[in-house]
């Protein structure tokens, strides 16, 4: 019995000693529970400086007005600060994929000699594109190169053609131009009435050479064209834009 009693002190100090590692095994889990704990909560305020870095940086750029800045901005921001050739470089761009506002703008500066060497029949090539997908300042300068002979041989009547399309859009250089072409009677039967109510037309979109080239013409017209004139402009700045407009054009084609 006392083997016996001893067998069982050893085996109990045998199994105490054999149990001590369950016991270490057994307190060591929650420290592992804790360092991943410790880790993810630093991995999270990682992300969340990070976030914010990142927040202040993107902050930082639109405050200066150069964030997330397209190629049509850069160009036109280019332009804007006189760098010609980056300009016309990424306007070219856009403009040999079928941007038609880039093209127009290309045809402006070639034929402005803007990073490039003066070229108005490189000018008159990209106003044509660009007019012929509808857009309004290609086409009233592509009136504008036929009215002066730029570029391709003078042509009044392709001229009015381009600055009719163009002041459909409402566009105030091709009202002017129409009614300066009325005036001369080129490309159009002159017509002192219908120069005024075309001039009226582009005063109304506050352009100054219409308002004084109103007052050239006024010089030139009798005093039965006058009341005339008169009786159209009241007719005009009691509609809006599109309607006078549409009456204008059934007495003037």
């Amino acid at each position: 019995m006392a083997t016996s009693k001893t067998s069982i002190k050893i085996n109990g100090s045998s199994n105490a000693s054999i149990a001590r590692p369950n016991v270490v095994m057994e307190m060591a889990m929650p420290i592992w529970i804790v360092f991943l704990c410790v880790m993810q909560l630093i991995m999270s305020m990682h992300i969340h400086i990070l976030r914010g870095l990142m927040i202040t940086m993107l902050t930082l750029v639109v405050s200066n007005g150069v964030a997330f800045a397209g190629p049509l901005e850069n160009a036109e921001a280019a332009y804007k600060r006189h760098d010609y050739g980056t300009a016309l470089r990424l306007m070219m761009l856009l403009a040999e994929q079928g941007n038609a506002y880039a093209q127009s703008y290309t045809g402006f500066m070639y034929a402005n000699g803007q990073g490039v060497r003066r070229n108005d029949k490189e000018a008159v090539k990209w106003y044509r594109l660009a007019a012929e997908q509808g857009d309004v300042q290609g086409e009233s300068n592509l009136g504008r190169v036929y009215a002066n002979g730029l570029g391709v041989p003078r042509d009044y009547n392709e001229a009015v053609k381009w600055f009719r399309l163009a002041d459909a859009q409402g566009n105030a250089t091709g009202q002017n131009a129409l009614g300066l072409m009325y005036a001369h009677g080129q490309g159009v039967s002159k017509d002192y009435v219908l120069s005024l109510v075309w001039l009226t037309l582009g005063k109304n979109n506050s352009k100054l050479a219409a308002n004084i080239m109103s007052h050239v013409v006024t010089l030139n017209m009798t005093p039965e064209q006058m009341e005339l004139a008169k009786k159209w402009h009241d007719s005009v700045k009691s509609q809006t834009i599109s309607n006078a407009r549409n009456q204008i054009s059934l007495i003037s084609w």
